[in-house]
């Protein structure tokens, strides 16, 4: 579809703002939104076939895409969250290509170019609806804090002079949500300081939302499996108390954060940590009898390299204000655990 001159784009204004008069014909209620949400027009539509869609805008937010979707670092993403609903007799086809965010000032119009879903169902494509049927789907555009739009939607196979603005999009009026976008940052650093290295972190409470006692365990538990294992639980014990006490003073993590939308975000963790392997080894040299000397395992801790692991991505997810990080059920941190064991100990 060829983009509209200025001149084309002022004669379709006025058009719009006759059509405007005959909203009441097609507009079912009229909602303002709470909290986050933006107030919206919930209008009625005639669309392909006998489907007929009611749009209402049900949240917005900003939102950092992730890197595999082309989004570009230090770029503003809105993510806006429609409520689609078939309100006609016959099938509903929606698409993301059907809504376009125009600049207020310069009537430009812009298309959604972040595609690239973290979790399924979240981000618009093309779905069908049966009638009565509604789905709540969202859509990313790139925008800039002090400029003004409104969202249009065309039904498909209809021109953009048959478009309706669905609402008015202020992006200044969720610069809070862009300053929470580094809080799973934050939770994921103080994650891995207590959880992995045996640190203290304030953040720990603030953003994390986890059951500290099982993943430390089940942590603990793979970490012994591979690198200490031993029948006598109380010597394994204490030579794994041993090591994180020392952890917490040798080592450091490197934390970025990758993404963050839909209420999940991932985060990218390059540790350096005390090389078990190499203390383990020194350790043996060390010990000649069967009796465990825990003065030597200290020595060999503290004597041992200290090693750069390779980058471990971690998914965490949104759970009411906070964050949790699931190792055990969450399929994307499927084997984590055993990850975290193997940057300590690599043979």
């Amino acid at each position: 579809m060829n983009r509209m001159t200025s001149k084309r784009y002022r004669i379709f204004n006025k058009m719009k703002q006759y059509r405007l008069l005959l909203v009441p014909i097609f507009v079912l209620l009229f909602t303002t939104g709470c909290g986050t949400d933006v107030p919206s027009d919930n209008s009625a539509v005639e669309t392909d076939g006998e489907g007929k869609a009611t749009i209402s805008v049900s949240k917005t937010e900003y939102v950092i895409p992730p890197p595999s979707s082309g989004a570009v670092v230090g770029t503003d993403y809105l993510a806006i969250e429609l409520e689609i609903k078939n309100s006609g007799d016959g099938e509903l086809h929606i698409d993301n290509e059907d809504f376009e965010l125009i600049e207020s000032d310069t009537g430009t119009f812009t298309k959604s170019e972040i595609l690239s879903q973290q979790e399924e169902g979240y981000l618009l494509s093309y779905e069908t609806i049966a009638p009565d049927d509604q789905l709540t789907r969202a859509i990313i555009f790139t925008v800039s804090p002090d400029k003004q739009y409104q969202l249009a939607y065309t039904p498909p196979g209809s021109e953009r002079s048959d478009s309706l603005i669905i609402a008015a999009i202020d992006p200044s009026l969720y610069l809070d949500t862009k300053e929470q976008l580094t809080e799973p940052e934050k939770a994921a650093q103080a994650y891995v300081d207590v959880m992995l290295l045996g640190k203290e972190n304030p953040d720990f409470e603030k953003y994390l939302d986890i059951d500290q006692e099982s993943i430390s365990n089940n942590i603990k538990n793979h970490f012994l499996e591979i690198a200490y294992p031993s029948e006598d639980k109380d010597v394994s014990d204490q030579i794994y108390q041993q090591f994180i006490a020392t952890q917490s003073v040798k080592s450091s993590a490197e934390v970025n954060l990758l993404s963050n939308m839909g209420g999940i975000a991932t985060v990218n963790v390059k540790p350096t940590v005390i090389d078990f392997y190499d203390a383990r080894l020194n350790y043996l040299d060390m010990v000649q009898t069967n009796a465990v000397d825990m003065s030597l395992v200290q020595t060999a801790l503290n004597e041992a390299n200290i090693v750069t692991s390779n980058s471990l991505v971690l998914y965490l997810k949104k759970s009411g204000d906070k964050w949790t990080v699931d190792l055990d059920e969450d399929a994307k941190n499927n084997g984590m655990n055993s990850s975290f064991s193997n940057i300590f100990y690599q043979p």
